[in-house]
């Protein structure tokens, strides 16, 4: 898993973030160029899943239940 902030006010403001929700995955700084690539973010948060192969199959605007992310994901380490 890894993040990507797309917060304007920098690396400070996320390394906060993270300490303070104790986020224990790494999180990277993107941009439009990133929003872009993945067709675009609709709401925050965003998350794509990605199979081994590097394609979006699937993607959650929004909150979701852990539960929804381990149907999705556990088929693809199988694979």
């Amino acid at each position: 898993m890894v993040g990507v902030s797309l917060d304007q006010d920098g690396a400070s403001v996320v390394k906060a973030f993270m300490e303070k929700t104790r986020i224990n995955y790494p999180i990277v700084l993107g941009d439009e160029a990133i929003v872009s690539a993945f067709g675009g973010v609709e709401g925050i948060p965003t998350t794509f899943i990605i199979d081994r192969n590097g394609r979006i199959v699937g993607k959650h605007v929004g909150y979701s239940e852990k539960t929804e992310f381990e149907a999705e994901i556990k088929p693809l380490l199988k694979l």
